[in-house]
């Protein structure tokens, strides 16, 4: 049996790989969108019931961030091949080596689509454009 968690994250990302985006953030996806793809994510898998995620960022030692989602000790992370080192489109694991080379900045908070400001608008549209196609 599939995990639930692991399969919307899949078809949530096959729905952003297809680059049909409003958002400066997402225009090169994977790259550089780590940020705006976990919170769409984690707004994504609240809406469809499989749970309230944590948006976790992070620096590497060559000044490299990354964000992606975490849930009682499991990481989720839909970006972590735009660092071209094997990693797979979809990570969902609870081995942390891979993200602990990333020292934590910022403060962790909900992984959602409850902000204001000038980007929560377009980031709003590519969320609901992309959980559409991911629920067909």
């Amino acid at each position: 049996m599939t995990d639930p968690v692991a399969a919307a994250a899949r078809r949530f990302r096959r729905a952003l790989d297809t680059g049909r985006h409003i958002s400066v953030g997402l225009q090169e996806f994977p790259r550089g969108a780590c940020g705006d793809a976990s919170l769409m994510l984690g707004q994504y898998l609240r809406d469809r019931g499989l749970g309230d995620w944590t948006y976790r960022t992070g620096r590497d030692p060559d000044g490299h961030t990354h964000a992606w989602l975490e849930r009682d000790g499991t990481l989720l992370d839909i970006t972590a091949d735009q660092f071209h080192d094997g990693q797979p489109s979809v990570v969902l694991t609870t081995d942390p080596s891979w993200h602990s080379r990333f020292t934590p900045f910022g403060q962790p908070r909900p992984a959602d689509l409850n902000f204001d400001g000038p980007a929560a608008g377009p980031l709003r549209a590519d969320y609901a454009a992309a959980a559409a196609l991911a629920d067909t």
